[in-house]
């Protein structure tokens, strides 16, 4: 499936194909609304955090896909790569919330980016 996302540069990408050594560590954007569909459905979808909250992993009930999210106020980032991982009706919806690139959370950049607790 090939969804066109904003990244630094925009351009039609396949996440299906990115793998964290090929271009896949650009973060990604959403409106923070995208994840209406998954908070309003809980026998299908859950939350995991740890205790002190962001960044927090969604995950299908039955264990199909998990998607590590960074939650702000007013946005969602994920790694691009990990879009490639959703099945192709949830890489469809995420696309429609893209938005222009925010940044990280502080502790999502400390985890992510540099390896830190």
């Amino acid at each position: 499936m090939n969804n066109k996302y904003y990244l630094i540069r925009q351009e039609e990408i396949n996440p299906n194909d990115l793998t964290v050594d090929n271009g896949g560590r650009e973060i990604v954007s959403f409106n923070r609304t995208v994840l209406d569909k998954y908070f309003n459905d809980n026998e299908a979808f859950t939350f995991e955090n740890d205790a002190e909250e962001d960044p927090v992993k969604l995950r299908s009930i039955h264990g199909e896909w998990s998607l590590q999210i960074d939650l702000d106020n007013n946005h969602v980032n994920v790694w691009l790569y990990q879009l490639g991982h959703l099945p192709d009706n949830e890489q469809e919806h995420f696309a429609k919330f893209n938005i222009h690139p925010c940044p990280l959370s502080d502790k999502a950049d400390r985890r992510w980016n540099k390896g830190l607790p």
